[in-house]
């Protein structure tokens, strides 16, 4: 098992969201790299990067912060946030990230998230934000698709995602347990 710590970026700072939602979010420090240092200090094995402001406002203004980050961190990292075109997932890519993970695209776009898969086998990763009746929110959970957990998992696995993300929409993780039945059936259909 390896563990993943989690660096959410808004405005350029590290941030938590305790139900998902921007308007919500806890200002943590001013550092997203100091934060993410210090979590690699403790032991975590790979970091995970959401780039709240391109996934929630289609922003640029992380770019050159991501960049620093990756290049800070002598651990693989995986970003995510906003990358929802063949570009954005080769810029993320060169700028050193060991994966990208996708959560808007491989539900609107299943043709070009086929294309990106094969492009960039094993790399990609798929964020599925569910709700608790399972339909999938897209576009930094502001957007219901129509589209449910067992259907994604199962177009996403042929397509090649080289993993899932389940997170709950509205969930606050510190606070209230998780949809045990929605990540059972994930592991049943994706092993």
């Amino acid at each position: 098992m390896e563990l993943y710590a989690r660096v959410n970026i808004l405005e350029g700072k590290a941030v938590r969201l305790p139900r998902g939602d921007v308007a919500d979010a806890i200002f943590l420090d001013a550092d997203p790299i100091e934060r993410a240092r210090g979590w690699i200090a403790k032991g975590a094995d790979r970091l995970h990067i959401v780039d709240l402001d391109a996934a929630a406002f289609g922003s640029t203004r992380n770019y050159d912060l991501i960049e620093d980050l990756v290049a800070a961190i002598h651990k693989p990292v995986q970003v995510g946030g906003g990358a929802r075109s063949t570009h954005e997932v080769v810029r993320l890519l060169e700028a050193g990230a060991d994966t990208v993970v996708m959560g808007t695209v491989p539900i609107v776009d299943q043709v070009l998230f086929w294309d990106i898969c094969r492009d960039h086998p094993g790399r990609i990763v798929v964020s599925l934000d569910v709700r608790p009746d399972e339909e999938i929110a897209i576009q930094g959970w502001t957007t219901n698709s129509g589209v449910y957990l067992e259907e994604a998992l199962i177009e996403m696995s042929s397509a090649g995602a080289a993993g899932f993300m389940v997170a709950e929409v509205g969930r606050d993780a510190l606070a209230e347990p998780p949809n045990f039945d929605a990540l059972t059936r994930t592991c049943l259909l994706y092993t």
